[in-house]
């Protein structure tokens, strides 16, 4: 069954080679000094500790990685682009507009409706080291590796984006495209792919934000759907190209809500 297109923005599907207006935003340090080795390795040492674990869901397209960062990241990430101190809100303060830009798009019949703020920057380092650490999660499922063939997988996107979702902002039914990109691990070694499966990094969410779900619709039937409310660390990564389900971002009725967007390329 044939589905409608309805694509994100014809920004958003610019390639990430080309460089973002981004001059003055640096990410945490703490984003490149994730642990890298597979939690399975490590785990027998701090037994106690929270392991990451990724759960397959919904058609087998959607990924949830529950604490895949911690609080004090996420607060770090967002004060990274408030210009506050750590002390601060984590999410209610002023942002700093010099980074994010609310971004307005009215529906049409190739294009779907959004409203909501968003600042994106190139980074092959940050993508090289959250990529190293995602892998190491991911690579505990054996599902995830060979099922759905993310031992082919080659990395993130450099192409990083943060979102704003502030009350008042949604993001309409859509289908996200898969992108060919070209990156430079290490500087010189020349890596080409394509990407196949969205990253959402969630910085905020749980009790403090009302609305602001994000809403996927089975491919069988449309009223089947899965909802998945953000949650401060919480990863989902969901399929997209020709097997993205049709999705949303709910209106978020109070509190504010911040992602970190990634892709994996193959």
């Amino acid at each position: 069954m044939g589905k409608k297109k309805l694509k994100v923005s014809k920004s958003a599907n610019a390639i990430a080679t080309q460089k973002s207006p981004s001059v003055g935003y640096r990410f945490p340090d703490e984003l490149s000094q994730l642990p890298i080795k597979s939690p399975i390795l490590t785990y027998n040492k701090k037994p106690f500790d929270y392991v990451p674990y990724p759960e397959v869901t919904f058609e087998n397209k959607l990924i949830l990685i529950p604490n895949f960062i911690n609080k004090d990241l996420c607060s770090k990430l967002i004060n990274s682009l408030q210009g506050q101190n750590e002390k601060s809100s984590s999410s209610e303060n002023k942002c700093n507009d010099e980074f994010i830009q609310v971004f307005h798009q009215k529906g049409t019949k190739d294009y779907a409706e959004r409203f909501n703020g968003r600042f994106e920057i190139f980074d092959e380092t940050v993508a090289d080291e959250l990529w190293k650490y995602l892998r190491g999660i991911l690579f505990t499922n054996e599902y995830i590796i060979e099922g759905l063939n993310f031992r082919l997988a080659k990395g993130l996107n450099p192409h990083l984006r943060y979102y704003r979702y502030t009350k008042g902002h949604y993001f309409g039914k859509h289908y996200d495209d898969s992108v060919k990109i070209t990156t430079f691990r290490n500087g010189n070694n020349k890596i080409n792919g394509e990407t196949k499966w969205t990253l959402l990094i969630y910085l905020s969410g749980g009790d403090q934000l009302l609305g602001g779900d994000t809403v996927f619709y089975s491919s069988m039937s449309r009223h089947v759907m899965e909802k998945v409310h953000p949650l401060p660390g919480l990863a989902l990564l969901h399929k997209h190209g020709d097997d993205c389900l049709l999705h949303e971002a709910e209106l978020v009725k109070n509190g504010v809500k911040w992602v970190l967007r990634s892709d994996v390329y193959f």
